[in-house]
């Protein structure tokens, strides 16, 4: 799959079944068509942010896309400024939980049912570079076969992925323009919030 761009199988080691008490926080849907590696630092935190529904209010698990084998990861919840960019000062976040990057692939990391407050959180993965290993994220990125002829054109839009780096706080829509020659499609990152219900909900069509 994506043989020439992104040359990489994946094998499914554990599913869940559907959970109607369950809904996903995303921006993209494609998945990762390719891996966000421009930025060489040695730590980077790549966030997304998302708007908060006021049900699916319980974040339960952060699900993302790295070929970083061996990196060192930490999962926090950043609280998002008035403009709704994550505020850049790690002593405001809170960790909800951290390890090493065992394979290339899809990451389901539990996050102990943290509540959502506010009406916008973001989601950050910070990834550390550890004995070689890369420091890379997986990206909803366009591609083509051709002049205007998109495989997967994303709906990417500013104010939803964002690089946290020492004192760099880039809306992802912005490096892609100022950096990638003026690309204006850009990507998101795939960062994913799995949250559950805050409300009861019952038996409502009575069939156990």
């Amino acid at each position: 799959l994506f043989d020439t761009r992104f040359g990489h199988s994946y094998a499914f080691t554990d599913v869940d079944e559907y959970d109607y008490k369950k809904s996903i926080h995303q921006n993209e849907v494609d998945g990762a068509t390719y891996e966000f590696e421009y930025i060489t630092a040695q730590t980077i935190t790549y966030v997304n942010v998302f708007d908060n529904d006021n049900e699916y209010s319980i974040v339960e698990e952060v699900n993302f896309e790295t070929t970083s084998q061996g990196a060192h990861y930490e999962i926090f919840l950043i609280p998002v400024d008035e403009n709704g960019a994550p505020v850049n000062d790690a002593n405001s976040w809170k960790s909800l939980n951290s390890g090493t990057v065992e394979y290339q692939g899809y990451h389901t990391v539990d996050t102990e049912d943290v509540l959502i407050e506010d009406d916008k959180f973001a989601i950050g993965v910070s990834l550390k570079k550890q004995n070689g290993s890369g420091n890379s994220i997986g990206v909803s990125e366009w591609l083509s076969t051709g002049e205007d002829n998109y495989i997967f054109l994303p709906q990417s839009q500013k104010g939803q992925s964002y690089i946290l780096f020492g004192r760099e706080n880039i809306d992802v829509m912005d490096f892609y323009y100022d950096y990638l020659d003026g690309d204006a499609i850009g990507g998101t990152f795939v960062i994913k919030a799995v949250a559950s219900s805050v409300r009861e909900m019952g038996d409502c069509d009575k069939d156990g």
